[in-house]
């Protein structure tokens, strides 16, 4: 994993390229997944509850395919949750899901797969052994790389707005999710001090999801929060 010094040198080389325009937007969008690829990132993460670690790890399998798993192991229990998804084009509203897998194992084990087509028309979802379907959206996301399209966004839209809402492949059909900038602030890292970070929120009902994400370092998460009915789970990296 890069140090923060590393990080912060090479991501204010790449946000002065953008803000010389000197990447096109489909440079600007392949190189920013390409430095997000470069090392995995490590949260300490609460989650229901249990202090664990959480890997987060973006690679590049080629021809404008990629892939994002994030895993936590538990004394019980085990999440994986993968999602493979494709550059669709040269604009910024680019990434394209292609599947979206979720497998917990250990308590409470269970696990499903959600798949869009290769003409990106029909969602197929697999679930305790049943499969069912439904219609596909426009730029039909999951639930993890919805998180990378508005990173992309902040990274590399010079008219960057205050809302963005996506369609969501789930495992009970499309869903918008629509997140609003609600702020910014400073916040001291381990190891960084003085990071300043905007802050994006998830409202739907009772559950909302909040992002905590930092310009300086490549918009890179520096947080994520989830509230519901139920329980708080929360991840912030460690640098």
């Amino acid at each position: 994993m890069q140090s923060g010094g590393n990080w912060v040198r090479l991501s204010a080389v790449f946000l002065a390229a953008i803000a010389l325009n000197v990447f096109a937007a489909d440079q600007c969008i392949n190189q920013w997944l390409s430095q997000e690829s470069k090392s995995s990132q490590l949260y300490k993460a609460n989650y229901q509850g249990v202090a664990t670690d959480v890997k987060r790890e973006l690679v590049n399998l080629g021809q404008e395919q990629w892939r994002l798993t994030q895993s936590l192991d538990m004394l019980l229990a085990g999440l994986e949750e993968t999602s493979l998804f494709r550059v669709s084009g040269v604009s910024l509203q680019s990434l394209q899901s292609q599947r979206y897998s979720y497998a917990q194992t250990g308590l409470g084990a269970r696990s499903y797969q959600v798949e869009v087509d290769q003409q990106g028309s029909r969602v197929r979802v697999d679930y305790k052994g049943q499969t069912s379907g439904y219609p596909s959206a426009l730029q039909t996301l999951d639930q993890q790389s919805h998180i990378l399209q508005l990173q992309l966004h902040r990274a590399c839209d010079a008219n960057r707005g205050d809302r963005y809402t996506f369609n969501i492949a789930t495992r009970k059909g499309m869903r918008e999710y629509s997140y609003d900038f609600v702020g910014e602030k400073t916040i001291n890292l381990p190891r960084i001090k003085g990071v300043r970070v905007e802050i994006w929120q998830r409202v739907d009902k009772s559950l909302t999801d909040t992002l905590w994400l930092a310009p300086e370092m490549g918009y890179r998460m520096i947080r994520f929060e989830h509230r519901d009915d139920r329980d708080t789970s929360e991840l912030l990296i460690k640098l």
